[in-house]
């Protein structure tokens, strides 16, 4: 009978064993969450205050980087990427999605790419540089019969494959 009794005191045993290990483990754990959470903290001020230097330095050189008469506004901050936007429609010729502009460009065509891509050609879309047809692609301003052309070609090559 001195057995069947012994054994629920040795599970206890080693159940507090396992919960004393557990508790370390745990602290240890949240020691690491509060290193990783300071260092987080660190790296969001520190791309905050980068962000405010080069907003502060892009406003003062926006000045003497871009005509005053600017063809786009918002292109103070990235006339080149803007530029090379705008040849890569010339080159291209056809309407193209999002994800084909930022190929184009050598970047990744990961989503998180993509979407940055999307504002831009938005905003060149509202200053009428770029025409959406469709409704995820956009091409070079043109006349109506090549319109309906880049219409065209992007209705029937959507079926393939939506950016």
């Amino acid at each position: 009978m001195g057995s069947v009794l012994d054994r629920p005191g040795e599970r206890e045993a080693q159940a507090r064993v396992l919960v004393e290990r557990l508790r370390e483990e745990a602290e240890r754990v949240a020691g690491a969450l509060a290193a990783a959470d300071e260092s987080l903290s660190r790296l969001v001020i520190t791309r905050e205050t980068v962000a405010e230097v080069l907003d502060s330095e892009s406003d003062e050189s926006t000045d003497a980087g871009v005509a005053p008469d600017a063809a786009v506004r918002g292109m103070g901050r990235d006339v080149a990427l803007y530029e090379r936007i705008t040849r890569t429609f010339a080159e291209a010729g056809a309407a193209m999605r999002p994800r084909q502009v930022c190929e184009a460009l050598g970047m990744s065509a990961e989503a998180r790419f993509i979407e940055a891509m999307r504002p831009k050609l938005a905003r060149l879309a509202a200053d009428r540089v770029l025409v959406q047809v469709g409704r995820t692609c956009l091409a070079r301003v043109a006349s109506s019969g090549q319109r309906a052309r880049t219409f065209a070609f992007c209705f029937f090559s959507s079926s393939s494959r939506l950016s």
